[in-house]
Parts: structure tokens; sequence; C-alpha cells
């Protein structure tokens, strides 16, 4: 339990010394770190984190990977929590071609070690239980994925709603466009149970921001209409950040990263260069996809009971991948 504890703090300390770093590339002292960690240098042969059960092998090709980012619903006063969205992104930085897919949390998976079908959202909780590790749950919820999907994973990193809102607050909160009333239904916050938030732009601290990322319940298009929310948050997020007079916030923001990024295989260098990838990156560039399946009542092996899930329809998803997430 103690290792545990000690890598968690060497990653939060790891990602802390790489933010700066990236802010200090924005001036001339950052000009030998871009030449040494360009992306176009340092993405030459990435090695893969989990590769597909049933994949052949394949030969990695130059700057091109994938990245998953999970989100947990972990609570502060709670040590396990469930995957509760995901967002799988391929990057293939020599055509800059970004393609993005986000895997609803009751996506139906199989998980070989318990040769069983259960929630994509049980796998980290079941896991990082029995094992008493968050990066053996994390871990296995990438595999899961990875065996899903039928592509490998180079890099994922997990965060916390928590976290985001302390993130959000530290900007001094986002400017969003809503393309709908948001009623919080499914609140972690007592007092904010029954709220609307109104269409059109408005600007919310981090709670209520993460409030309505977690949203489903009220959404005409549930799971795939939060989905959407979620990337509307994150965009601002990117915005607020980018934004002059949030650098003398550094301080604050600083000090909430460690709360966003609880598990992740990424190294100094791969955050500092994929960070430099980011850098250049232009909305226009990114091209979304929708998980194509449906929801049905399956029996979940591992919980060993009927649970709602989202079926992946296999053939649709093995010609998305061929045409957007394969080499």
């Amino acid at each position: 339990m103690e290792d545990n504890r000690q890598n968690k703090r060497k990653k939060r300390k790891t990602l802390l010394y790489v933010l700066l770093t990236l802010l200090l590339i924005g001036g001339g002292g950052g000009i030998y770190a871009y030449q040494k960690f360009s992306p176009e240098n340092y993405f030459k042969n990435v090695s893969v984190a989990t590769q597909p059960a049933e994949a052949s092998e394949t030969k990695p090709k130059s700057g091109v990977f994938n990245v998953l980012i999970m989100g947990t619903d972990q609570r502060p006063e709670d040590p396990a929590g469930h995957s509760d969205s995901m967002i799988l992104l391929h990057m293939n930085l020599d055509k800059k071609q970004y393609n993005a897919i986000s895997i609803p949390r009751d996506t139906r998976v199989y998980v070989k070690d318990y040769d069983g079908y259960t929630k994509l959202t049980s796998v980290q909780y079941i896991v990082q239980a029995e094992n008493n590790s968050l990066d053996d749950g994390v871990k296995a919820a990438a595999q899961a994925v990875s065996d899903l999907t039928g592509v490998p994973i180079h890099y994922y990193a997990e965060t916390t709603y928590w976290g985001l809102r302390d993130i959000i607050d530290s900007l001094g909160g986002i400017d969003i466009k809503l393309p709908y009333d948001v009623e919080i239904t499914h609140s972690w916050i007592p007092q904010n149970h029954g709220k609307v938030v109104k269409a059109g732009k408005q600007h919310l601290d981090g709670t209520m921001a993460v409030e309505v990322a977690r949203e489903r319940h009220a959404i005409a298009e549930g799971e795939f209409g939060r989905q959407q929310l979620q990337e509307k948050v994150l965009l601002s997020v990117a915005d607020a950040m980018l934004e002059p007079q949030n650098i003398v916030k550094l301080p604050k923001f600083v000090k909430a990263l460690p709360d966003v990024i609880t598990s992740t295989n990424m190294t100094q260098t791969d955050v500092l260069s994929l960070g430099l990838a980011l850098k250049s990156f232009k909305p226009g560039q990114l091209e979304y996809h929708q998980l194509p399946g449906e929801y049905t009542t399956r029996y979940d092996d591992l919980l060993q009971a009927n649970n709602d899930e989202f079926v992946v329809d296999s053939k649709e998803i093995k010609a998305l991948v061929k045409k957007y997430f394969s080499n």
C-alpha cells in the first residue's frame, strides 16, 4: 500500500514538472527542449501499453499512436472508483489527422482474466479492489478497451471529476455554450439537485461544470448526449487555459493538477512531447465518431445479474477502426 502511495506521489511530481516545462517552451528558454522533444522526432518508436488479445503483430508507424483518456467517478472519500467515461484518441502526427471516439461506461466487454462479460465501468473497480492497486485497475480498463476496439493503446491517463472541478475553479470558471437546457438530476452535491442550467452561453464554476458534464438522465440522447456535453466542457477548459490573464493563476493551477491525474503510464518526456504536439492542434483537424451499437439487457457474468448494457456492433466497429484508427 505504501509503495502505491509513493508511486502516486512520484507521478504527481513528474506531471507538475512537465507543466512548468511546457510553460517555459513558450519562451526562448524552450528552444533546446523543443528540438529534443519535438513530436516528429520523439514519437518514432512508441511502446505499446496494451495489445488486443486477438490482434496480429503489427509494425509501429512513426508518428502514429493511440491515447486513452479515462474519467472516474471516484469520490474524495472513496479509494476505489468506476470508469465513468472514456475517449480514445488516434493521433497521426505526419498527416496532422486526429480521430476520437467516446466509449459509454455501460459498454459490454469481455474480461479475459475472469472469463466473462461485464460493463466497462466495472472492470477498473473489480480489479482495483481485488489487487488493492489503482494502477492495476486502470490498466485493466485500458486492456478491455484495447480488446473491444482491436487497436493497441500506447498511452493512457485517468482523471477525476473532482480534480477537474478544482482546475476549473483555479481558472476562474469557464464560458460554455450549451445546446439545450440541462436539468441536474444526477447530482453529487445535494443542493444542486433539480437546478436547470439554461441553453446558450453560460459562465460556470467548477462544481456546476462537473454537474453538467456528468448529467445523462435528463438528456434526450442519454449517454451520447452526455458525451457531447463533456466534449464542450473540456474544450471550454482548454479555451480558458489559453487566456492571458490565467498565467497569474499558475500557482493554483499547479496545486490542483495532481488531483486531476490519478494514474497514467506516461513518463515526463512522453507528456512533454505530447504537449508540444497538442500545442499546434487545430479544432478542424479532429474528427469525432460515435461507437456503433445499441442498449439491451444482458447477463453480467462478473456481477451475476441482468443489466442494461451497450452492445457494440462488431462488424461496424471493425470498419470504423480500419478507416480511422489504424496505421
